[in-house]
């Protein structure tokens, strides 16, 4: 027992010594700071003491020469009334007092007024609130370091507040989209489980195709609510990290080329409608696999609300310093997007040839991550009209040419 006493001693032994030894360096670090602080002011005291002297000597010569270059009678009388009370010395020193005094107190003057600075800014921070970045300028007290701490403070709490906006503005986009995402599937689940509950069905065969879609729809949910968990699960990005001008004209082309060779979607065709067909780039600044994705989210929902007859429509045109992009369907909904009929009074199925989701029918309902890259990038997303005559617009700031300094 005793023998683990001391080796539990003697392991402690080590770490005291090291904090110990921490201990008096930082006392000897506050020492050396101390002592340069003392040294720093004196240093000042002598060079505002030296200043005034010199002044004084200065002024006294020149006022001599003055008065006997001209001749002034009452400055005469005054230079010989003070020369016969304090005599020459006295003047000088009396002087120099004065002189030393008022540049002590103009430097006193001057950090106080730099400490109140820092004092107010340190009260906004405590409050909660935010604080104007601090001048960083040499100081006699040594208020520079103070102000440039303050300033790191403030950077540190604005970016903590902007992290906890963007946490509670990314959670609110996650149950909206969650809320959107299961909505409508699970309202269609309900109505073919209330059918097979209610022997809603005629034979065998279409209670098997009512199960089916079912399950597929089911499959589809939980794909959909996988995915936005696994988005929230996601590190943010740094804001602007990997943009650069982006030409939106040829984003669009580009887009419905990779859409003529799309074997898993063969009803989605892309019909470009540009005001000007070869005119002048389009340019704005953001980035292109994210604006890409936003636009394939919105034809996948136009895809998905579409009306027979006709491809999807992609309009451009610039319009008050901003490119304006619409998406309309005149195309009939991509397969395995099935929407029950009323058929006397019981919701039935389309009457037509049932084909399973595609791979890539996550898609629907994007709309909530399509508006937050739009809005990342400054732009604004709107639908007018109701299914199947739905269009979208989507506008986003044109790049300027002063936009490339701050880039």
């Amino acid at each position: 027992m005793n023998r683990s006493i001391r080796s539990r001693i003697g392991d402690r032994r080590p770490q005291e010594a090291r904090e110990a030894s921490r201990l008096s360096t930082g006392r000897g670090g506050d020492r050396l700071d101390a002592a340069r602080f003392l040294w720093k002011l004196l240093f000042i005291v002598g060079i505002c003491l030296c200043g005034a002297f010199a002044l004084t000597m200065f002024v006294l010569f020149a006022f001599r020469f003055i008065m006997h270059a001209v001749d002034i009678p009452p400055l005469w009388k005054l230079y010989r009334l003070f020369s016969s009370t304090i005599g020459l010395e006295g003047m000088a020193l009396l002087a120099t007092g004065v002189l030393f005094i008022a540049s002590l107190l103009w430097l006193i003057g001057t950090e106080a007024v730099y400490y109140g600075q820092i004092k107010d800014s340190l009260v906004r921070l405590a409050d909660g609130e935010e604080a104007m970045p601090l001048p960083v300028k040499r100081s006699a007290a040594e208020l520079d370091e103070a102000a440039d701490a303050v300033n790191r403070l403030s950077r540190q709490m604005s970016a903590a507040r902007e992290n906890e906006e963007a946490t509670a503005e990314r959670m609110n986009a996650l149950m909206t989209a969650l809320s959107h995402d299961v909505r409508t599937p699970l309202t269609s689940i309900l109505g073919y489980l209330q059918l097979i509950a209610e022997d809603g069905y005629r034979d065998e065969v279409e209670l098997r195709h009512y199960v089916q879609i079912a399950r597929d729809k089911a499959l589809r949910l939980s794909r959909a609510v996988d995915r936005r968990f696994e988005l929230s699960r996601q590190p943010q990005v740094p804001e602007r990290e990997g943009w650069h001008p982006v030409d939106v004209r040829r984003l669009l082309m580009q887009l419905a080329e990779e859409y003529r060779f799309r074997l898993k979607q063969p009803r989605i065709t892309i019909a470009l409608d540009f005001a000007e067909p070869d005119g002048q780039p389009m340019m704005i600044y953001g980035n292109g696999s994210r604006l890409m994705e936003a636009f394939e989210l919105l034809i996948a929902e136009a895809a998905r609300t579409g009306r027979p007859s006709g491809p999807i429509r992609i309009g451009l045109f610039g319009a008050e310093e901003t490119a304006v992009v619409h998406i309309r369907n005149d195309g009939q909904p991509v397969p395995g997007t099935d929407t029950p009929l009323q058929e006397d009074g019981v919701f039935r199925p389309a009457a037509r040839t049932y084909a399973p989701p595609a791979e890539d029918e996550w898609l629907d309902g994007r709309w909530a991550d399509a508006r937050g890259i739009v809005a990342s990038h400054g732009g604004t997303v709107a639908v007018f009209g109701h299914p199947p005559r739905a269009a979208y617009e989507v506008r986003l700031p044109l790049w300027r040419t002063e936009d490339a300094a701050e880039a």
